[in-house]
C-alpha cells in the first residue's frame, strides 16, 4: 500500500463551490492517487498558487523533469518549489508533503 493512500474515498465526493478534486500518479508508487481541496485544509492556505500547480504537476507527471518541461523552468526550479512545499507544511520527505496535502494533517 502506497504512504499516500489516505482511504478517504475521494471518487465518491461530491465537487461543489470550494472543492476541487485532482487524481493523478504517485510520484513513488506509480498508484493512483486523489486530492481534495477543501477550505479547512491548513496546507493549501499557505502555498502559492505556483507551488499547488508544481504539487498537481508532480502528481499528474510523476518527475520534477516532466514538470518543468510542461511549465518550461528547470529542473532545479521544480525542486526549489518542491522543497518550498516540504518546508511550508513541515515535511522533511515529499511524500510526507502530499499526505499532509491530502489528508490535512
Amino acid at each position: 500500500m502506497c504512504a499516500l493512500d489516505s482511504g478517504s474515498g475521494a471518487d465518491s465526493l461530491p465537487v461543489e463551490d470550494g472543492v476541487r478534486l485532482t487524481t493523478g500518479t504517485c510520484p513513488t508508487c506509480g498508484g493512483r492517487v486523489r486530492i481534495v481541496y477543501r477550505a479547512e485544509n491548513k496546507y493549501w492556505d499557505v502555498l502559492t498558487d505556483r507551488e499547488l500547480e508544481v504539487v498537481e504537476l508532480l502528481i499528474e507527471l510523476g518527475s520534477a523533469p516532466k514538470v518543468g518541461k510542461r511549465l518550461a523552468i528547470s529542473p532545479q526550479t521544480v525542486k526549489n518549489h518542491l522543497q518550498s512545499v516540504r518546508d511550508k507544511t513541515g515535511a522533511s520527505t515529499m511524500v510526507q508533503a502530499l499526505y499532509k496535502l491530502i489528508t490535512g494533517g
